[in-house]
């Protein structure tokens, strides 16, 4: 019996069908366009950004352990106080015969007062409260890799909403022995670091208890290789890039060394005036024709 005329015809379609999907995607379509920046040296810092509260160096806590009749509020918030000036007087004469006067032991001034005449005087809170403002350091938590970084004696420039464009100079005069979990929000513990920054000077308008933000430059290298950090990819705990070599692209295993936000020093890997990959998709394997674009986009 004869095929029917169909079969054969439809056999030729899907040969036909076949050969058009291999013109289509099987042959070259070209080298694909890359935007690449060549590898030079530069100089570059490596910084670490956290923030803090102000805390006066020195203060002064007026307390009692047994509650007394106040007699005489001698200042008020604002006040500035010398060594031995009375701050407050209590009548203890239901508890003992005579009367407990409490002198400021610092020069500074009176930035809280809790005592009121003729009340009794509070327990839970200080009477008054006396800092030194011309003198004030900023305490800090840092995670445990950035508190890794630092080291005492470090630079570290403090600028406030307060003081709008000025900063603040300052140095890393303590970090703690010992990282403290501190919860989050999702519960977790987070290990932290306790650091205190001294400040060189006080500006006007810096209040004890405010927020500052802190840059703390921890590393400072010239003439390193580095590249962007839109050209790093990684692979399990490897960095990588792809190079452009003899028009197609190479992956070459890194080795990293300092970093901020732009990009990454190479201690190991490439050379100068290597041609790297910006910006690397899943797209982009070993061995596929290239073609750089340096241009403003690949700087």
């Amino acid at each position: 019996m004869k095929k029917p005329l169909w079969w054969g015809i439809g056999i030729v379609f899907v040969l036909a069908l076949a050969c058009g999907v291999w013109w289509i995607w099987g042959r070259d379509r070209g080298p694909v366009k890359v935007k690449a920046i060549a590898v030079a040296p530069i100089s570059m810092q490596e910084e670490v950004f956290a923030t803090g509260n102000l805390v006066p160096v020195s203060r002064q806590e007026a307390r009692v352990l047994n509650p007394g009749l106040v007699k005489k509020v001698a200042v008020k918030v604002g006040d500035s106080v010398k060594v031995g000036q009375i701050l407050v007087t209590l009548d203890t004469t239901q508890i003992q015969q005579g009367q407990m006067i409490y002198k400021a032991a610092i020069a500074g001034t009176v930035i809280e007062v809790n005592a009121q005449e003729g009340n009794l005087s509070p327990v839970q809170q200080p009477l008054v409260v006396v800092a030194d403002l011309a003198q004030m350091n900023v305490e800090a938590q840092l995670n445990e890799v950035d508190a890794g970084k630092v080291q005492l004696g470090g630079k570290v420039t403090v600028t406030s909403k307060v003081l709008g464009n000025t900063s603040v100079q300052g140095t890393i005069d303590q970090i703690a022995l010992e990282a403290v979990s501190q919860p989050s929000v999702q519960g977790n513990a987070l290990p932290t670091v306790g650091v205190r920054i001294h400040l060189d000077q006080v500006p006007a308008g810096l209040k004890p208890g405010s927020t500052v933000s802190m840059q703390i430059i921890v590393a400072t290298k010239k003439g390193v290789l580095a590249v962007p950090q839109i050209a790093l990819f990684q692979e399990g705990s490897k960095n990588y890039v792809y190079c452009i070599q003899g028009g197609s692209l190479h992956k070459s295993e890194v080795k990293i060394g300092i970093g901020n936000d732009t990009h990454q020093e190479i201690s190991s890997g490439l050379k100068a005036g290597d041609l790297v990959v910006l910006n690397p998709s899943n797209q982009l394997s070993e061995g596929l024709p290239v073609t750089p674009d340096t241009g403003s986009g690949g700087t």
